[in-house]
């Protein structure tokens, strides 16, 4: 049921996207006056903290995982005038989380990322939809650890070059324990960006 309703989610989303850019085009293009949506930024060394959700395979003996995540964002650029992807992220993330089943240990996942979005020329700091990969690690009480491989979909609901929220679903895949560790994840983040240009 949870694999059903994350893929409803993120396809909910983009239709929601696409549907407010088609009938309300103005919002989607820079009004005058204002610069941040149509200002090329960088940002580096961005930390953030977010919650994640995680729904493994065997989740009937394991349980859902959930918990804090902290993230750390290498470099976040905004190019509004740009032909290719108009922003672009690459992040490391760490989370502990706990099942929901008392008898079960917890789970650690720690993942570098890069997502880029899908428009280009892309100018306005709110709802834009990206995709991406992570790469990282798993690791179980019970079951122990192994390498992971996910791909992403993602919004970001607002980013300027103050700071930035986003949420994204992802699948991860792990070597270790493929039948059971495997799954859904779900994360949302704020990053705080204190060194940009």
């Amino acid at each position: 049921m949870k694999k059903w309703f994350f893929g409803a989610l993120c396809l909910f989303l983009f239709a929601a996207n696409t549907t407010f850019a088609q009938q309300y085009p103005d919002e989607y293009e820079p009004k005058k006056g204002r610069k941040g949506a149509n200002e090329e930024w960088t940002s580096f060394m961005s930390p953030g903290i977010g919650y994640s959700y995680y729904i493994p395979l065997d989740r009937t003996n394991l349980g859902d995982f959930s918990g804090i995540s902290t993230e750390f964002t290498f470099v976040s650029h905004h190019d509004p005038f740009s032909s290719g992807p108009a922003n672009f992220r690459l992040y490391t993330r760490v989370a502990i989380l706990k099942s929901s089943i008392d008898s079960v240990g917890g789970l650690i996942g720690y993942n570098f990322g890069g997502t880029f979005s899908l428009e280009n020329s892309v100018k306005r700091d709110f709802l834009v939809p990206y995709c991406g990969l992570e790469m990282g690690g798993i690791n179980q009480k019970e079951l122990g650890g192994g390498f992971t491989i996910a791909p992403i979909l993602g919004l970001q609901l607002y980013a300027n070059k103050y700071f930035s929220l986003h949420t994204q679903a992802s699948y991860n895949y792990s070597t270790q324990s493929f039948d059971k560790l495997s799954g859904f994840t779900a994360n949302a983040a704020l990053n705080v960006h204190f060194w940009r240009k």
